[in-house]
């Protein structure tokens, strides 16, 4: 075989192959897709997620305001006091 023939042979396989296993687009454009990942964004921030110290419910999209909020500080230090006394109270 020549090596005309076998360059082309898997040039040809390479082609081939790479459009056989490419992953179809979902979006045409690049405004499609932007807008797209936006929506994505935006269902996600708005799950529910529920602190744990302070006992309320925010979107996950306010999750790190909360945390730097004067409400979760005050709640953060009871419980940090309480849990201060109740390991002293056992001894």
């Amino acid at each position: 075989m020549e090596t005309n023939v076998r360059d082309f042979k898997n040039q040809y396989k390479k082609i081939k192959y790479k459009y056989i296993m490419a992953r179809p687009l979902k979006h045409q454009t690049d405004d499609e897709r932007i807008t797209a990942y936006k929506a994505q964004q935006n269902k996600y921030s708005r799950k529910i997620w529920e602190c744990e110290i302070c006992a309320c419910k925010l979107q996950l999209g306010n999750k790190s305001n909360h945390f730097r909020s004067k409400k979760h500080r005050k709640s953060l230090r009871r419980d940090d006091e309480n849990v201060f006394t109740e390991n002293v109270n056992t001894f």
